[in-house]
């Protein structure tokens, strides 16, 4: 991140800030050999979840 960046964000106020999470389907449909890439999308997509 950039000084300047950081700095900006110390002087804001009433800013809402918002983090997008990208998953995969992959995360609810498990394919042959891909166990772990599956796990990590769910355990993103659920992390995510309100």
């Amino acid at each position: 991140m950039r000084p300047q960046a950081i700095n900006e964000g110390k002087n804001a106020q009433n800013v809402k800030a918002r983090i997008f999470n990208l998953s995969s389907i992959r995360g609810f449909r498990v394919s042959n050999n891909s166990t772990p890439y599956c796990m990590s999308k769910f355990a993103l997509s659920a992390f995510s979840t309100r």
